[in-house]
């Protein structure tokens, strides 16, 4: 995995990218953008073909590193403009720029997409609503609630957008997945493609990481896995 730091003068980042060993680096791959990338580290055994069982396809992915003191800030769309909005523009603008201009990535929206979890899953959320000419599918976990709802779907783009929303039942995850539930209705109701899962488990990385390879598998059912 490799580590490079991107963004606008008064925001730079650390992104760390992320490349299966078993694929050629010229070889064009689908690309997943990641909130809390300093996080990606504990989720590679889900994408490593090292991993047992292997069931996620190769993917290339890159992780935008989260601020430690204003996360609610950047993802949480109504609680501060200005720092959700410079946060969006670095994602979708330098973060992307600097993933095309370094990787082989495959053309086509439906390859792109985005993921997060807790607060960084209602950020996925809403930028994939937002902007869905960027992203084919919108992969979120256990979301946290926004003061300002993203749900609407005012294009054909929008329309076209999957998302796979998936919660944990038990401790605190349970309002979660109250909120992510009514979210997965709301997306149905409005047309979108939207597989919803609940599964025994609580707010935690170790449930995010077991889901993500099967939330890869049905994103992505057209790419072969890595021998």
């Amino acid at each position: 995995m490799g580590v490079a730091t991107c963004g606008l003068s008064s925001q730079p980042r650390r992104i760390f990218a992320f490349w299966p060993s078993a694929i050629a680096i010229e070889s064009p791959l689908p690309v997943l953008y990641c909130t809390d990338g300093q996080a990606l580290q504990h989720i590679l055994d889900t994408v490593s073909p090292s991993a047992e069982p292997w069931t996620a396809p190769p993917v290339a992915i890159i992780g935008v590193e989260s601020s430690g003191d204003a996360r609610g800030e950047e993802y949480l769309l109504g609680v501060d403009k200005s720092r959700y909005q410079a946060h969006e523009s670095l994602f979708i603008g330098d973060v992307r720029q600097w993933t095309e201009s370094r990787l082989s990535i495959r053309t086509g929206r439906q390859h792109w997409g985005i993921f997060g979890f807790s607060n960084g899953g209602a950020f996925a959320l809403a930028t994939g609503l937002r902007h869905p000419e960027l992203f084919g599918f919108v992969i979120a976990f256990s979301m946290a609630r926004c003061p300002k709802s993203p749900v609407r779907v005012d294009s054909q783009a929008g329309r076209e957008l999957r998302f796979y929303l998936a919660a944990g039942n038990l401790g605190a995850e349970r309002m979660f997945r109250k909120h992510t539930a009514k979210i997965a209705r709301e997306l149905k109701r409005q047309g979108n493609e939207c597989r919803h899962v609940e599964r025994a488990g609580g707010h935690s990385l170790e449930w995010w990481q077991r889901e993500l390879s099967t939330a890869l598998s049905w994103a992505l059912p057209s790419t072969s896995p890595c021998p």
